[in-house]
């Protein structure tokens, strides 16, 4: 019961600062300073006006001082990374032997991967210099943990996921070639491949294809309602990096085993 308190707490935490980060970067604004304010009035807030989701409930839903609303995408956000937090206690994936250890990297590979995939879905393109980070970070990782734990045997662990990366770029980079050699038109945005390449430094290369496959049904799927329920038009942009980062994270989740094992078995 008190690890569930203490990472719900850190995963509201969490949220709370991908609002910040979601919200400020795209606008090329520092995510340090200055503090949280009112983006209506830019009032700075009260650390009491800063508690994940209780104080939007608190405020009502409004700012205090100009009653303009606060989106629902801030407490979505942080509700959100609640629940995605206490998920990762269930993931198959194993980075390391080390409960916590583990833990907190499926956490910071989860919060990388769905902060793109909110920053996507409201920008319709992702910011590079973030794609660069978390892909960096993947990689130190997979490069240090054979020297730290005596429990991975892999010692080239960090080549196989430098070489994992370079497959998740270069892969949907060949798809979207080849679609544009076909249609003229380009099937994917500037980005998508850069989060494929993320998804290998972090976890390997055949997660690309687990993720690739997920993603593939749930954009599709979300197309096709959408065009039935005239909600989007055919010349309409779809922010792809959403499906994506859903694809990586069920793919944690015993992936390799439910969506075609033979075949992805016998890649490793």
């Amino acid at each position: 019961m008190i690890d569930i308190i203490v990472i719900s707490i850190l995963g509201l935490s969490i949220g709370s600062f991908i609002n910040v980060v979601r919200y400020r970067l795209p606008r090329g604004e520092s995510i340090v300073f200055p503090n949280s304010y009112c983006p209506s009035c830019k009032r700075p807030l009260n650390f009491y006006e800063n508690i994940p989701c209780l104080s939007w409930i608190f405020l009502q839903g409004k700012c205090k001082t100009c009653k303009q609303k606060i989106p629902l995408i801030y407490p979505f956000v942080e509700l959100l990374f609640l629940l995605i937090f206490n998920l990762n206690n269930y993931s198959s994936f194993i980075f390391s032997p080390n409960y916590i250890l583990n833990l907190i990297l499926l956490s910071i590979f989860s919060s990388f991967i769905f902060l793109l995939a909110i920053i996507d879905y409201e920008n319709l393109k992702v910011p590079v210099r973030l794609l660069n980070i978390g892909l960096l970070i993947g990689l130190g990782v997979n490069l240090t943990l054979p020297f730290l734990e005596s429990g991975l045997t892999f010692k080239w662990l960090g080549l196989y996921h430098i070489c994992s990366a370079l497959i998740g770029f270069f892969f949907l980079e060949s798809i979207i070639l080849l679609l544009y050699l076909l249609t003229g038109k380009y099937a994917f945005g500037s980005g998508d491949s850069r989060v494929f390449a993320l998804i290998g430094a972090w976890l390997g290369f055949k997660y690309i294809f687990i993720s690739f496959a997920i993603s593939i049904y749930l954009g599709g799927l979300f197309s096709i309602v959408g065009l039935i329920t005239k909600k989007i038009k055919r010349t309409d942009k779809i922010p792809f990096v959403p499906f994506i980062a859903i694809g990586a994270y069920l793919s944690i989740f015993s992936g390799q085993k439910f969506l075609f094992p033979s075949l992805i078995n016998n890649l490793m």
